[in-house]
Order: C-alpha cells, then sequence, then structure tokens
C-alpha cells in the first residue's frame, strides 16, 4: 500500500528520524512532506566543521543536523518544503534518482513552469537549482528525498553554507555550490507555501493512486523521539561522525605568528601541532598536550580554561587567544 504523510511538526530532528524510522521499520510505500525550521542539514559523509560556516552560526544558532542520505549540505527554512519518498524496490535496483524525480517535476510542470534535471539529479528552472537531492538504500528499500525552495531566505541560505576560509585537509565528501532560485517567482498566479504543498500533495495522491494519508500513531512517534534521543540530536552523529581532518591554523604570539595544525578525529582534537622549528614557551605545549583528547566544542574547551590557567600559571596567552586560535 503507498501511503502520505504530512508532517504537523517543523522540527528537523524529528523530520529526518521519521525519514528512517519509515524505511527501516515499515513495509509500506511512503511519500512525506515537512518544512523545518530553519537549520543547517548536512550529507551523512560530511564534515561538519568544512561545510558550516561558523560565523554565521555565531550570529545565528540554528541546529546543525546529519542526514541519513549522502550528497552536499543543504539550508531549511519554513520558505523550503520538503519531499520523501521511502519505497521498496528490487534489491541492487532500487537506485534511480530519475524515476523518484518524475512526479515533483511534472507537478512543477503542471503550474506552467519549464522545470528540468541536470547531471547531478538538481531541479531546474532555465539552469537555476530549485531541488537537490539524495538516497539512502536499506536492504530492498530506499529513501529518496529532495529539497524544493519555494520562498527560502536565499541570503541566509547562502551565507550559512558559506566554506570556512581555513584550510582543512580531509577526505570527506564536499558540497558542489550552485546557484539558486525560488520556484515563488515563476508562479503567475499569487500562491503561498501552505497552497503550494496541499497541491503537490493531491498531486502525488493522485500519481501513486491507490494512496491514503497516513498519520502516525503515538507509539510511532514515541520510537521516533527515541531515535531523536540516541542518535539524530546528538553529538556523537551530528559532529563526531565528520571524517578526520586536519586544520590549518595561526597562533598569534607576542606579535608573531606561528603556523599550526590542529588535528581532529571522531570529533575531538587528536593532535596539536607545529613546525619543528617553531622555538615556543613550554606553556604552548603543556596547553596542546592538554587539549588533545577534547572534544572540538567551544563550550567544553572553555569550561576548561580557568582551573588549567590557575594550575598550570598560564601567563604567555590568554585565554581568549587561545578560544581565537582553536576556534577562530
Amino acid at each position: 500500500m503507498f501511503y502520505c504523510v504530512d508532517s504537523t511538526t517543523d522540527n528537523p530532528f524529528f523530520n529526518l528520524a521519521a525519514e528512517e524510522y519509515l524505511l527501516h521499520n515499515k513495509r509500506d510505500d511512503f511519500v512525506l512532506f515537512y518544512v523545518n525550521r530553519p537549520s543547517i542539514i548536512i550529507g551523512k559523509h560530511q564534515n561538519v566543521f568544512r561545510e558550516v560556516n561558523r560565523s554565521f552560526l555565531k550570529r545565528n544558532p540554528v541546529p546543525v543536523v546529519r542526514r541519513l542520505t549522502g550528497g552536499g549540505t543543504v539550508w531549511h527554512d519554513h520558505g523550503n518544503l520538503n519531499f520523501s519518498f521511502i519505497l521498496n524496490g528490487e534489491q541492487g535496483k532500487v537506485v534511480d534518482f530519475g524515476k523518484y524525480i518524475k512526479p515533483v517535476v511534472a507537478f512543477i510542470n503542471s503550474l506552467n513552469i519549464p522545470a528540468g534535471t541536470d547531471k547531478r539529479n538538481n531541479i531546474l528552472i532555465h539552469e537555476t537549482k530549485i531541488s537537490g537531492n539524495a538516497e539512502y538504500v536499506y536492504k530492498h528499500r530506499i529513501l529518496h528525498h529532495g529539497t524544493l525552495l519555494f520562498d527560502t531566505n536565499l541570503k541566509d541560505l547562502k551565507e550559512a553554507l558559506l566554506p570556512n576560509p581555513e584550510e582543512i585537509s580531509d577526505k570527506a565528501v564536499s558540497s558542489q555550490p550552485s546557484g539558486v532560485t525560488n520556484i515563488k517567482k515563476y508562479l503567475k498566479e499569487t500562491t503561498d507555501l501552505p497552497e503550494f504543498r496541499k497541491k503537490l500533495k493531491e498531486y502525488c495522491l493522485d500519481y501513486f493512486a491507490p494512496c491514503r494519508i497516513y498519520t502516525l500513531t503515538k507509539s510511532e512517534e514515541q520510537e521516533i523521539e527515541k531515535l531523536i534521543r540516541e542518535k539524530y540530536n546528538t553529538w556523537a552523529w551530528n559532529i563526531a561522525y565528520s571524517p578526520p581532518c586536519v586544520l590549518t591554523r595561526s597562533l598569534l604570539l607576542s606579535g608573531m605568528e606561528i603556523p599550526a595544525n590542529i588535528s581532529l578525529k571522531n570529533g575531538k582534537i587528536h593532535e596539536i601541532s607545529f613546525p619543528k622549528n617553531a622555538e615556543l614557551p613550554e606553556e604552548i605545549f603543556i596547553l596542546a598536550r592538554f587539549f588533545s583528547g577534547f572534544p572540538y566544542e567551544k563550550e567544553a574547551v572553555e569550561r576548561a580554561l580557568d582551573p588549567l590557567w590557575k594550575k598550570e600559571k598560564v601567563s604567555i596567552i590568554s585565554q581568549g587567544e587561545w578560544i581565537r586560535f582553536l576556534f577562530g
């Protein structure tokens, strides 16, 4: 049976966890629609330290959530409609981007908008991206989901996903920046996102007929909440799952810039290293050794500063300077 789930929450943790729950625990086919509050959604195999603009996060503390599928980092907000197809298929033959994008493109075309696709399975209007898509296979089932930029805040999208200026060495999957636009500007009739969402839902109910509306039960919602606690709202999944990487930094000391590398592994500081010929005070090496094994998390490091500075009588560098060195 084919079911349609229209999520009533804008909680990104819940909606991403719901996708996984329906994929792993149900046997029917589903189409799921949801709109998340402002959030940054990174691909499963991406490095959060590379993909997320930390300067933007300082000004706009939005959630950063890792999803189940691969691909690049995307911006979600109340102007962005997300669709998910969770379907059965023949094991080994379920990956087919064109097949799952087809009904979405057909719907947009039905609004007299000339939408099409490119080689990277993006949906475009006049060669400008309105939708990115990604997939994840579980046994003989597939999760295919994508964004639909209807009336998203493009300024926030561009700023949130700006690469960090520092050099980062890793083997993670990097996002491929694309020019983007909103669907709303191409509509001849005034339409808001709820109306656009309603029309897409009705189109899919007809396209996948017989397709019925499905409401999550209380017990299913509880299972999804459990998945949020154990995975989607955890530091281990959203941060530590990032592949190992090396950040290239400069330590400002007595007016001089000393090059340094900060090696990260499992979301923790693995090593802070300096050039072998660098003549540095012993205090700096004490700090480097102390923070080896610490979560690469500003709040965790800040909590350790006062007692460490008092114990080691650190005077060569201030706490603020050390934080700026580590986190920029």
